[in-house]
């Protein structure tokens, strides 16, 4: 009987594309939109009937996610003058987002979450697996949950008041300027005191 030679073990590559398989899916725009959903909805309280609920929640999700796809997707043929203009493309997406959602149950804490995780998630992927993004990554907004919240604090930028998912827009982004104060890249920022959290 023949003896099988040994498999060569996986590359580092081939265990990051595991990596990635495992958390999105899907390592397109739209798999990193699906994701990032997944990372506020806990925090979604929408009042449907029961027996409406499920079905409802499904249309409006697939209507949000081809939302996000296409303005997403538009981006990349995108530039932006400054820092300014980057700041109203991310509040008309949010503010769009809002309004897919009934009886103004959606709020913006809980939008700026989904568009900025979805950034950050098409980074991870690379840009080998999605490209053109590059030139934004500077401009991003560092995603606001509980962690990056009480981190921030240790550094001595106070938290509002109330759950961040239930920020308006000028609490947001008077928070967001707050950590500008503190860095040049926020989406870094927020991406080392995750590393240390």
């Amino acid at each position: 009987m023949a003896i099988r030679k040994s498999q060569e073990r996986p590359s580092q590559k081939d265990y990051y594309n595991f990596l990635l398989k495992l958390a999105y899916k899907d390592t397109s725009v739209l798999g990193c939109i699906k994701s990032s959903y997944l990372d506020f909805c806990r925090t979604l309280r929408l009042d449907l009937p029961i027996d409406v609920k499920k079905e409802q929640m499904q249309k409006i999700k697939s209507e949000a996610f081809q939302f996000m796809k296409e303005r997403f997707e538009c981006l990349i043929k995108k530039s932006f003058k400054d820092q300014r203009d980057f700041d109203d493309w991310h509040r008309s997406i949010c503010e769009d987002l809002i309004e897919i959602f009934p009886e103004h149950k959606f709020h913006y804490g809980q939008a700026q979450k989904w568009v900025n995780m979805t950034f950050k998630n098409i980074y991870v992927c690379g840009k080998e697996r999605i490209s053109g993004y590059d030139t934004f990554y500077k401009l991003c907004h560092a995603p606001i949950d509980n962690i990056i919240l009480e981190q921030l604090e240790k550094e001595g930028i106070d938290k509002p008041n109330g759950a961040w998912s239930r920020w308006d827009y000028l609490t947001y982004i008077g928070y967001q300027n707050k950590i500008r104060d503190v860095t040049d890249s926020p989406l870094y920022k927020e991406f080392q005191m995750w590393l240390v959290a």
